[in-house]
């Protein structure tokens, strides 16, 4: 994913999330880390129910609209909340460009030593994450590592024909319809 990309969905997800009401009180970073790993075992949920990688079906939510669902779906939830904590934590170029170039070394480093992304099962992939998310010891550590984790998503999903750009901008449409703080949830 280039800069770009990355910083105009940051914007995107952030705005969505303010007017949902997310923002009301300003979210801790374990919050955030939460959410984030909550995101990860939704999509390690949908694998265990025998759903495939890719796979993306449609049910209807409470409001009665069409809803995807699926581990891309979930994934997609990751990188949505990623790109808005990015936002809401202001971070700065120079920490997006490490996050980047962070994920770039590890991707390389994961081909190398697996034989390529397409061979890292889905548990790998989501535990990685985590450590991503849980380990940061500041939020400058932690903005600059949850970048790196969607830069490997996002070629992870690549390698099993998952358009992880795609999944995103239609959940982010489909979360413009959803209630107000998602009919009143805290975090």
């Amino acid at each position: 994913m280039n800069k770009a990309d990355f910083k105009t969905l940051m914007v995107e997800a952030h705005q969505i999330a303010v007017s949902h009401g997310w923002y009301e009180r300003t979210p801790l970073d374990g919050d955030t880390q939460c959410n984030l790993c909550s995101e990860l075992m939704e999509a390690w949920d949908e694998y265990a129910h025998n759903r495939a990688i890719d796979e993306v079906y449609i049910t209807k939510d409470q409001a009665g609209n069409y809803k995807e669902n699926g581990v891309p779906v979930e994934l997609a939830d990751f990188a949505i909340r990623v790109f808005d904590a990015m936002e809401h934590w202001e971070a700065p170029e120079d920490i997006i460009e490490q996050g980047l170039s962070m994920g770039d070394r590890l991707i390389a480093r994961y081909v190398e030593t697996s034989g390529g992304m397409d061979k890292i099962l889905l548990n790998t992939l989501l535990v990685y994450l985590m450590m991503l998310v849980t380990d940061a010891s500041d939020r400058g550590e932690l903005a600059t590592f949850v970048t790196a984790g969607v830069q490997t998503l996002e070629c992870w999903c690549n390698e099993h024909e998952i358009d992880l750009l795609a999944q995103v901008r239609r959940k982010m449409e489909y979360n413009k319809t959803r209630s107000y703080r998602h009919g009143g949830k805290r975090v």
